[in-house]
């Protein structure tokens, strides 16, 4: 079809083009379309104990999205720097949550079911708690099924019971005398909605 032919059939008699045709809705857009980014960066540090007896929310990784389908999807996306107090080579397990709802998709055993997460952070550099911090990342395709405003968030464990602390963008000691790297990052938190 031709663009003159579809110029007039928008316009149809009038020279201006009805205010009908010039708002979009969620349903016009095709499947897979971003229809909206929620986002923010974290640039504080952070240093979390360790809880045996729940899982401990990551302050700033929480962000609320209202979807405008039922049928769209939230793509869930996080990059956080991270480390441990210790040094230690073991993980810390990092869940996502929406709302209450933890949303790892896992299947457990009786030997890991303690394991199941989103996100396993490991120290770079087993012993040394100057240099152990890395960046973590992770995906994750929501569909939560409503209309009604959501919110996602982190929320991190630790595999055993230990003495230690998460730390988020800074290294162990996070020292300021010349010696060597003391590295400090950003860390960032988005959500999309997707048409389904």
């Amino acid at each position: 079809m031709s663009n003159a032919r579809i110029l007039a059939d928008l316009m149809g008699t009038s020279t201006t083009v009805p205010s009908s045709k010039l708002s979009l809705v969620s349903t016009d857009m095709p499947t897979g379309t971003i229809l909206q980014v929620k986002h923010t960066t974290i640039q504080s540090t952070q240093s979390i104990a360790y809880n045996a007896a729940q899982d401990t929310a990551l302050t700033g990784f929480s962000l609320s999205i209202t979807p405008s389908s039922t049928s769209s999807k939230i793509l869930i996306m996080a990059q956080i720097m991270s480390a441990r107090s210790d040094g230690d080579s073991r993980a810390f397990l990092i869940d996502i949550y929406r709302d209450s709802t933890k949303l790892t998709a896992a299947a457990a055993t009786a030997q890991s079911s303690q394991l199941t997460a989103w996100i396993k952070s490991v120290s770079t550099e087993s012993g040394n708690a100057d240099h152990g911090e890395i960046n973590d990342t992770g995906f994750y395709l929501d569909s939560p099924s409503t209309t009604s405003s959501v919110t996602y968030s982190l929320k991190q464990r630790h595999q055993n019971n230990s003495n230690m602390n998460f730390l988020i963008n800074r290294n162990g000691s996070d020292e300021n005398n010349g010696n060597h790297w003391e590295a400090r990052g950003g860390s960032q938190f988005m959500l999309m909605e997707v048409a389904g």
